[in-house]
């Protein structure tokens, strides 16, 4: 029973670690200069995961917004249609407009791609990475 009590705990603990990594830039110049072009095209490729979560934002909004509208327009029929068709004031009462309140989007540049392509350009290049679990 302890023995699983353990290993539930080191799960929990490993699913919480982290990973760091710890970079040695290569020792030459042609090595850093590399490692220069590697940090450029990382800085590229993070613009450009921005610039798609912005156009994802921009279009989820869109659409929650024309959904939202829709289901205005189709909630309002609904209730003046309960509202006409109740017999009774408690059947009036009964009657109400759908809450048409959409999800917020979110969306947020994907930047592991971008940082594992790092990785690899910056070794390529002759330096190191060590990586230390947390």
């Amino acid at each position: 029973m302890k023995r699983t009590a353990l290993l539930v705990a080191a799960l929990a603990l490993s699913a919480c670690s982290t990973r760091e990594y710890v970079f040695t830039p290569p020792e030459s110049a042609e090595g850093r200069a590399c490692v220069a072009q590697c940090q450029n095209r990382e800085t590229s490729c993070r613009r450009d995961q921005d610039r798609r979560a912005a156009e994802a934002q921009e279009a989820c909004e869109a659409e929650s917004s024309r959904r939202e509208d829709k289901c205005e327009i189709q909630s309002n029929i609904e209730y003046l249609a309960c509202l006409k068709f109740a017999r009774t004031d408690e059947d009036r009462k009964a009657c109400a407009k759908e809450d048409c309140t959409q999800p917020s989007c979110q969306q947020s540049g994907n930047y592991g791609l971008c940082s594992g392509d790092y990785r690899v350009c910056f070794q390529s290049c002759g330096g190191t990475i060590g990586v230390i679990e947390r």
